[in-house]
């Protein structure tokens, strides 16, 4: 018998719980919970990349402080592109919260650009070199590549890997608090002066360093009621999360975590949106 350290006991009303079997990875019908942020974040690594490589430009004069060589090409064409470039960089600025409707603004903002139908072949050398040096640079975060990325690497990932649907997590707490657009994109801050690293964004928002769990037991108890286990790494999730998932689904959360040598344990108690409890053992 598995046993799990963290605990959401969850009472609402019918017409919600199709959403939360939907957000806790159980398959039906409506669809309700789509990745869209994880596309948002491939696309917006294609978008960040095919600017450094003056691909795509700013349709007015703009600067971006914690990386200047994005802009570096200077004001562009004001086409379709460009303008969808500029508009995507402004959200990079403002640093905006992934949220659904959010991140379907990115990928439509993407397929304004055209980038998918940029074949790597028909880049030039020097748009190659720094892309292939943009990957090498990051890809442990974006791609989770080990060791040094070749140029066929770059290739499958250009042509490939960033224009696909991305596998998603049975849980993700992203759906519940939304990520950051320049944290994901700065990894583990290489990348972006004065920009987060994305582990210093999970800890500080979800107080875990990884907001994808992708072991968990769901038990639906009638037509009201959900219990939820599953397992995170050394740490309980913030009560944050606990009151945004409430607030957001109008339902009341009961979530316990425990150390499995029993040591510790919390209690997180809220209502449709408010926090009620709070007590560490």
């Amino acid at each position: 018998m598995t046993i799990y350290n963290n605990s959401l006991s969850i009472l609402t009303f019918k017409p919600q719980m199709e959403e939360l079997l939907a957000l806790f990875g159980t398959k039906n019908e409506s669809n309700c919970y789509q990745p869209f942020h994880l596309r948002a974040i491939r696309h917006s690594i294609k978008l960040f990349t095919a600017g450094c490589a003056g691909i795509l430009q700013p349709v007015t004069d703009m600067a971006y402080a914690p990386y200047p060589d994005l802009v570096k090409f200077g004001q562009g064409e004001n086409n379709k592109a460009n303008e969808a470039f500029s508009v995507w960089l402004k959200c990079l600025e403002a640093d905006i919260p992934l949220s659904s409707i959010q991140s379907e603004r990115i990928c439509s903002l993407y397929e304004d650009t055209e980038l998918t139908n940029l074949n790597w072949f028909n880049l030039s050398r020097e748009q190659i070199a720094i892309i292939v040096h943009l990957f090498n640079q990051n890809g442990d975060y974006w791609f989770g590549h080990s060791g040094q990325i070749t140029e066929d690497d770059a290739i499958f990932y250009w042509n490939n890997y960033l224009d696909i649907l991305p596998l998603q997590a049975d849980f993700d707490l992203r759906y519940i608090v939304p990520t950051s657009l320049a944290s994901e994109l700065n990894g583990h801050n290489k990348l972006l002066k004065g920009i987060e690293s994305i582990r210093d964004f999970y800890i500080k928002t979800y107080c875990v360093d990884s907001p994808e769990i992708n072991e968990i037991n769901v038990m639906p108890q009638n037509d009201f009621g959900l219990i939820v286990e599953f397992d995170t790494q050394l740490a309980q999730l913030s009560e944050n999360v606990i009151i945004a998932l409430s607030g957001q689904h109008k339902c009341d959360v009961v979530y316990t975590y425990n150390t499995y040598d029993n040591r510790y344990g919390d209690v997180i108690v809220a209502q449709k949106g408010r926090l009620l409890k709070m007590n560490d053992d």
